[in-house]
C-alpha cells in the first residue's frame, strides 16, 4: 500500500478534512473532494512527467497534505500545514515513523506543501512542488463551489466548468477546460478567475521549457 493510502485513512487527518468541509468561511472545497482531486490529477502529471515510484509517493504524500493547513489558519495555510504535517509524520502515533522515513524525504513533501501557493518563482525549483501546484490549480469546477463562492466575483466562472484535463505532448502542456455552455476562454476569465493559473502557467513553460494552451470546449451531452 502507498503511503498517501495510509494517511487518507489516518482518524487525525479524517478529521482535519471534516472540519476544514464544514467550515462556512471557505468558498469552495478545500475538503475530501478537492484532496481526491488534486490526488488524480497529479497521478496523471506523474505519469506524464515519467516520476521515479520515490518522487511519485512523496507527490500523492504532499497531495494528500497539502491543505490541513486551511483548518488552523487561511492566512498562509501553505507554510503552516507544512509545519504542522512535518510533526505528523515525524511522531506518527498510528503508521510507524521508520516505515514513513523508508517511503519518503519528510523534508522534501514538507518543502513541496509549503510552495504549493504558486506565489513566488523560488516555489517552481522543485519539479515536485510545480507539479502540485498545477495540479491544486486544475480542481475548478463546479462541484467545489460552496454557498459563499457567489461573494467573490473571481469564483463565478466556475459555475460553468464541468471537467478539466491535462495533456502533455510535443513539449505542449494542453489544459482542457470543459464547460456546460458555449464560452471562450475570454468569457470564463472576464473576472479574471483564471489569472493565477495563467500565471503558473508561464512559470511552468519557464521551469520545464514547455509551451501551454488552455482549450475551452462544451461538454458533449
Amino acid at each position: 500500500m502507498w503511503l498517501y493510502e495510509k494517511l487518507l485513512k489516518e482518524e487525525y487527518v479524517v478529521n482535519l478534512y471534516k472540519g476544514i468541509e464544514n467550515n462556512s468561511r471557505i468558498p469552495i472545497s478545500h475538503g475530501y473532494h478537492h484532496i481526491d482531486n488534486v490526488l488524480e490529477y497529479c497521478k496523471k502529471l506523474a505519469n506524464l512527467f515519467e516520476l521515479d515510484d520515490k518522487e511519485k509517493e512523496e507527490l500523492l504524500t504532499a497531495a494528500v497534505m497539502h491543505d490541513v493547513g486551511q483548518a488552523f489558519l487561511k492566512h498562509n495555510h501553505a507554510y503552516n500545514g507544512a509545519i504542522i504535517v512535518k510533526d505528523m509524520l515525524e511522531y506518527n502515533e498510528s503508521i510507524d515513523p521508520n516505515y514513513i522515513r523508508s517511503k519518503i524525504d519528510i523534508d522534501r513533501v514538507c518543502n513541496i506543501i509549503k510552495n504549493h501557493g504558486g506565489k513566488k518563482k523560488e516555489e517552481y525549483d522543485d519539479i515536485l512542488s510545480c507539479l502540485l501546484i498545477l495540479a491544486d490549480k486544475l480542481d475548478m469546477t463546479k462541484d467545489r463551489l460552496k454557498p459563499r463562492y457567489k461573494e467573490f466575483d473571481f469564483l463565478l466562472f466556475m459555475e460553468s466548468v464541468e471537467k478539466v484535463d491535462v495533456e502533455l505532448e510535443d513539449n505542449i502542456l494542453r489544459i482542457i477546460i470543459m464547460t456546460n455552455k458555449e464560452e471562450t476562454f475570454d468569457d470564463l476569465n472576464k473576472n479574471g478567475g483564471l489569472d493565477k493559473t495563467l500565471k503558473i502557467l508561464d512559470l511552468l513553460d519557464k521551469r520545464f521549457n514547455l509551451n501551454h494552451e488552455v482549450i475551452v470546449r462544451k461538454i458533449k451531452e
